[in-house]
């Protein structure tokens, strides 16, 4: 019986003296703070992969949102298989991809829309439940004249790896709607 006390107040000792440290990228991460952009981004992105609807005839691949601090762009994107018996014209598909992007988003490319669109667009990179009174007023309309959409469109004879097909993709630009 000594002897099951004695190893049971050993192992009781062993357990509690061992414990496990973060590793310095765990440390580097977990000491980052996350900013409402990254949010933005990843609730944007987030609800691409939910919503997108693939255009008629073909099937959605991938889709993903990111910014380039280069060109200061946040773009929303899709890769779009066509189908092989699919025997229109591409540049269609193109089109109902890039709208079909942004009505995922529920950002609507109409001009009649710019107010309803630009308060989406802020909602996604805005505080949930409550406001800022610092927050810009203009913060939808700010970040809608950096959005990019851009769609990937492998044709029924092509491949990943072949080359995308050219202008297909939409900016808004000077604050105007893509046409």
């Amino acid at each position: 019986m000594l002897n099951r006390i004695v190893a049971v107040v050993l192992a009781s000792g062993l357990a509690t003296q061992a414990s496990a440290e973060p590793g310095p990228t765990v440390t580097y991460l977990m000491n980052e703070p996350a900013s409402m952009f990254d949010i933005g981004i990843i609730r944007m992105e987030k609800t691409v992969e939910d919503q997108l609807a693939a255009p008629f005839g073909t099937e959605t691949m991938y889709s993903y949102v990111g910014y380039d601090f280069n060109k200061n762009r946040i773009y929303v994107g899709g890769t779009f298989i066509v189908a092989p018996e699919f025997d229109g014209e591409l540049t269609g598909i193109c089109e109902s991809a890039i709208e079909n992007l942004a009505t995922a988003l529920g950002l609507y490319l109409v001009a009649d829309f710019r107010a309803h669109v630009a308060l989406t667009m802020g909602e996604y990179f805005g505080h949930q439940g409550y406001a800022r009174s610092n927050q810009p007023e203009e913060i939808g309309d700010k970040l809608l004249e950096i959005v990019a959409f851009e769609a990937r469109i492998i044709g029924p004879n092509e491949t990943l790896f072949d080359k995308p097909e050219p202008d297909c993709r939409r900016e808004w630009t000077d604050g105007a709607f893509p046409e």
